[in-house]
């Protein structure tokens, strides 16, 4: 029982700090805009990209 609660600890705690490292890696060059065009026909609400842009825009 204790070495598979120990693989989802792991598995879950790895999910965390790659989540982590990549919120802090900033986009390639010439990737730091996205059209609000092209990102407006998508339908996910959740997306975090959206989610900024509206931020931009209330601004």
């Amino acid at each position: 029982m204790w070495p598979g609660i120990l693989i989802v600890c792991g598995a879950v705690s790895l999910y965390m700090a790659s989540f982590a490292l990549n919120k802090k890696t900033a986009p390639p060059e010439g990737f730091s805009k996205i059209d609000a065009l092209k990102c407006g026909a998508c339908q996910n609400f959740a997306c975090t990209i959206k989610q900024s842009l509206e931020e931009e825009e209330a601004i």
